[in-house]
């Protein structure tokens, strides 16, 4: 199974239901099947993606922001 740099496993990103969002390869899909789920689970899998592959690169500053725009959307429900 791939680790990031920051020593992460796809394995620990889980949806409210406890499935797996990710591949062993880090590759968005609901249940760990690449490609697989409906329309919001594969944007949420994508978002998952991006922070397992690519999270890595940005630093605490950066990610504190990605954090206040999801607060500023979860505000709105």
């Amino acid at each position: 199974m791939k680790r990031n740099a920051n020593g992460i496993t796809p394995d620990l990103f889980l949806d409210r239901h406890g499935r797996r969002v990710l591949t062993d390869d880090g590759i968005p899909g609901i249940n760990g099947l690449e490609g697989s789920g409906s329309t919001t689970e594969v944007i949420q899998s994508k978002f998952a993606g991006m922070l397992f592959n690519e999270g890595e690169r940005l630093d605490k500053k950066q990610l504190t922001d990605i954090k206040r725009w999801i607060e500023l959307q979860l505000d709105t429900f």
